[in-house]
């Protein structure tokens, strides 16, 4: 996910890097890393948008905090 975010940091919006999972859905562009929660909308909460914006290097250093948690806690 790291490298995929990293290289999307300069496609267009047609050319993205996205990720998903039962819960959440994202996908990275040159304009940042956008979310959308999943569990809400099969909940029923649907969105026009978003429900989160990141930049590249907030999501990315997250990224690398939570790879560094896990291999320090497993």
């Amino acid at each position: 996910m790291i490298d995929g975010v990293k290289n999307s940091k300069l496609k267009d919006s047609d050319e993205s890097f996205d990720w998903q999972n039962e819960d959440v859905f994202f996908r990275s562009n040159k304009y940042g890393v956008f979310f959308i929660d999943l569990m809400a909308q099969r909940a029923g909460q649907k969105s026009e948008k978003q429900d989160l914006t990141l930049n590249h290097d907030e999501f990315i250093k997250f990224l690398q905090d939570f790879k560094q948690f896990v291999e320090e806690n497993s």
